[in-house]
């Protein structure tokens, strides 16, 4: 399942984990920022992009232990410089 959301800290802290696999959440701000979170309760913040036609997941970190603002200043960072 993908779902759209404006990523915040209390969005992501009230998103339950699903009871099978895992649950993807896009972001509306910022393009290729996604999180996907398990049926175990890990939240992990992610940068997708394509580089020469291959896509690529690029692992920002684990919610909280990063934050929302940390995730978007590194997507932007890691999407520009390619």
């Amino acid at each position: 399942m993908v779902v759209i959301l404006y990523f915040s800290q209390i969005a992501i802290s009230k998103i339950k984990p699903p009871k099978e696999k895992r649950d993807v959440y896009r972001d509306t701000k910022d393009k290729g920022l996604f999180l996907e979170v398990l049926y175990g309760g890990t939240k992990t913040l992610y940068l997708g992009i394509t580089i020469k036609g291959v896509y690529r997941k690029i692992k920002l970190g684990n919610f909280p232990n990063i934050s929302v603002n940390y995730a978007r200043k590194n997507a932007d960072f890691k999407g520009t410089n390619c």
